[in-house]
């Protein structure tokens, strides 16, 4: 959220202090409920679908969320031509997302 503020020119101290506001208002801090800190401990299985065009979530984070789960329980699913919100349009995304599910929840 802080890079897409700066991006924005939004200057740092309002930046700092809406993060500072929200997170008392949820009565949570971000770094306790952000899954990049969490993901290693889910015994869950993941399949993470990132557009690599994507300019809302940089594509490092998926990278970083990938690389933080547990190996062999987090699928990183690359679509290149995509953005934020339109990866359901990528040819066969349903058919991956249907096996992922019936591999996974059978």
């Amino acid at each position: 959220m802080k890079k897409q503020l700066k991006d924005r020119h939004i200057p740092t101290p309002i930046i700092w202090g809406s993060m500072k506001y929200i997170q008392y208002k949820i009565g949570l801090k971000f770094s306790d409920i952000a899954p990049v800190n969490h993901i290693h401990n889910a015994s869950a299985d993941f399949l993470l679908i990132h557009g690599q065009k994507d300019v809302t979530v940089p594509k490092e984070q998926g990278e970083k969320l990938y690389a933080k789960g547990r190996k062999g329980k987090v699928e990183l699913w690359r679509l290149p031509e995509k953005g934020h919100s339109d990866c359901h349009f990528e040819e066969g995304y349903w058919e991956k997302v249907i096996e992922f599910m019936n591999l996974k929840l059978s």
